[in-house]
């Protein structure tokens, strides 16, 4: 059985932003990141057929046809259209260029982010998203995307922006959360995994709203190559998108598609 074949039977277990000192004034924290490490998330008659395994729906979502095309409709990929209240439990399957890995997340953990990333999710937002920043020097810490790819797109959400939802977990390696930043604190559309136990974020007001629950050695083997060198360009990347980061920092693995799978 080839690996991609065993990554996705793996995927049965799950169904889908500074630091005192450690901060430059290149990165604040309006950039919106992730703070920087310290140096050291039917009639009754008919009879239905069984539920697919779970490894099917979610090799499925991964691969269906996204609702939009971020390229050539960005009106419907705005704000306008991110409105819909996300199920209690869902698991996201993540196609990326390095392979698939899964995220479980719940309202229950921070019902306003889990909502926001469920939409961007469902409007196929992420598809081809960058992750532009890789910080696993000197310690591992986080893989963090969710610029948009079309400067168009990200016009659109540039002032759809949330206040944090409480802490309620903390952020140990391999939770999802949302990246922040301005004062007060808020967030649009970045996102972030933590390769490390970060739980300095928790007082920070960092809110993980998922968990891998696969493929963490996909997420672990993501091109770090650039460091942070991409994220002090954030300006020019939200202005230039994708074309700008693939010719500035080439290597950088992308999510290829992202899905809502079926069941939690």
């Amino acid at each position: 059985m080839s690996n991609d074949r065993r990554l996705l039977w793996a995927l049965s277990c799950g169904s889908f932003a500074a630091l005192g000192a450690a901060c430059t004034a290149s990165a604040p924290a309006v950039d919106r990141e992730a703070p920087p490490p310290a140096a050291t998330e039917a009639t009754p008659v008919v009879t239905l057929p069984a539920p697919a395994p779970r490894e099917e729906r979610l090799e499925a979502a991964a691969t269906a046809t996204p609702k939009a095309s971020p390229l050539r409709a960005p009106a419907s990929m705005g704000p306008a259209n991110a409105k819909a209240s996300a199920p209690a439990v869902f698991t996201v399957a993540f196609e990326t260029s390095k392979g698939l890995f899964s995220a479980r997340c719940h309202k229950a953990w921070a019902s306003k982010a889990v909502d926001r990333l469920f939409n961007l999710v469902e409007l196929g937002y992420f598809d081809d998203t960058i992750f532009f920043r890789v910080i696993t020097k000197p310690s591992p810490f986080v893989v963090q995307w969710g610029i948009h790819g079309s400067p168009l797109v990200n016009d659109a959400w540039e002032d759809a922006k949330l206040e944090p939802d409480p802490v309620t977990q903390t952020n140990r390696r391999g939770t999802l959360t949302f990246a922040m930043g301005g004062d007060p604190k808020t967030f649009t559309t970045q996102v972030f995994i933590n390769l490390g136990d970060n739980g300095r974020l928790d007082a920070m007001g960092f809110a993980p709203v998922c968990e891998i629950t696969a493929g963490m050695q996909v997420v672990d083997s993501f091109f770090a190559g650039h460091d942070g060198a991409p994220s002090q360009a954030q300006q020019r990347i939200q202005k230039e998108g994708n074309t700008f980061l693939r010719s500035a920092f080439p290597g950088l693995d992308f999510v290829k598609r992202a899905r809502v799978a079926a069941g939690p």
